[in-house]
């Protein structure tokens, strides 16, 4: 049974952007993560250990993304997405990068990128 798992509006304070002052100083980015797997065990066993942790994840993102510079978003996402999907037991992941000082005249500019892993 496939099912999905979804952190809304992650924050993480990174370097990104292309602007000089962009590279010099940090700035916060919203992310959000879907996490697609099998959810079968879990319901059965209602146990952490048969789902995904959520807060582990969370906090691979965050270190890797707050130690890393990016220029795009799209790249920022992507290397997020690669990350995950290598390192947790998912089928599927979407990652939305939002940069809210991307354009004064619109709340956010945003990349999303989604991955699958291969089917054999």
């Amino acid at each position: 049974m496939m099912q999905k798992i979804e952190i809304t509006d992650f924050r993480i304070n990174c370097i990104i952007g292309e602007l000089e002052a962009e590279r010099t100083k940090k700035q916060d980015v919203f992310v959000d993560i879907g996490l697609y797997f099998d959810i079968g065990m879990a319901i059965k066993s209602d146990r952490i250990e048969d789902t995904l942790d959520y807060y582990v994840i969370a906090k691979e993102v965050k270190d890797f993304a707050e130690k890393s510079s990016f220029h795009l978003i799209e790249v920022m996402a992507s290397r997020i997405a690669e990350l995950i999907l290598n390192k947790f037991n998912v089928s599927m992941v979407k990652v939305r990068i939002k940069k809210p000082s991307a354009l004064s005249d619109a709340r956010c500019v945003s990349a999303v990128i989604t991955l699958r892993k291969p089917t054999l």
